[in-house]
């Protein structure tokens, strides 16, 4: 819930080749590649992507 908009409340990243379920998120090991898809996905979505996104809020 919410990350295909990108307004999860924490990154995550996740090598789908070698971690199909996505059970170890490497978002802070790899911060590198992190910011290198943060930034493919600006390009892709726009700066403004959240001005049209509802809050989602996790319980």
């Amino acid at each position: 819930m919410g990350i295909e908009v990108g307004n999860f409340p924490y990154e995550q990243l996740y090598n789908v080749v070698e971690d199909k379920g996505q059970q170890n998120n490497l978002a802070k090991t790899n911060p590198k590649k992190l910011l290198e898809m943060k930034e493919i996905f600006i390009k892709l979505r726009g700066e403004d992507y959240q001005i049209r996104v509802k809050e989602v809020i996790f319980e």
